[in-house]
C-alpha cells in the first residue's frame, strides 16, 4: 500500500473527497438560489419556440 509524505495511507483521497463535497454544496447553493429566475429564463425560452 502506498503511503504518502506524511505516512498516512489514503491522505490524498480523503483530501479529494471533501474538494468533491465543497464542489457539490456549491453547485445546490447556486441552484437553489437561481432556481426561480432559471425556471423563469427556460419558460420564456420554450414559449418563443413552441409552434403557433
Amino acid at each position: 500500500m502506498k503511503r504518502s509524505r506524511n505516512g498516512e495511507p489514503g491522505h490524498g483521497i480523503v483530501e479529494y473527497a471533501l474538494i468533491l463535497v465543497l464542489a457539490l454544496v456549491i453547485v445546490i447553493i447556486v441552484l437553489v438560489l437561481a432556481g426561480p429566475s432559471l425556471e423563469e429564463f427556460f419558460n420564456s425560452l420554450l414559449g418563443e419556440l413552441a409552434p403557433s
